[in-house]
């Protein structure tokens, strides 16, 4: 299984990253919506989990239209920014606080 992370702050992809790891999980972090379209075909990603702040429609319709299991995450005081994300076909949309607890139960499912 292959995980693409989209963050660019390493201090909040790291424990992403290692649990992901933990769990069996190829992991590549991208910090660019424009990297992460450009890494797609050669990463082939089963999973792509996304900063919102981050993300672009073009890469969101992307994973989207092919297939990958994908979710999103930001501030939760962002509500336009999840409605967007519900929008553009991401169903898995969470605060920031959530994460911890949805991201495990996300890779595993």
């Amino acid at each position: 299984m292959n995980l693409g992370i989209l963050e660019d702050n390493m201090m909040v992809a790291a424990p992403l990253l290692d649990l992901a790891r933990q769990r069996g999980f190829a992991v590549e972090v991208w910090r660019t919506a424009d990297e992460a379209l450009s890494r797609l075909d050669a990463v082939q990603p089963t999973h792509v989990l996304l900063a919102m702040r981050l993300v672009t429609r073009p890469l969101a319709e992307r994973v989207v239209q092919n297939g990958v299991k994908t979710a999103a995450y930001g501030p939760h005081v962002e509500g336009a920014m999840f409605q967007t994300m519900r929008q553009w076909g991401i169903s898995a949309v969470w605060p920031n606080s959530r994460i911890q607890d949805k991201y495990p139960a996300w890779l595993s499912s």
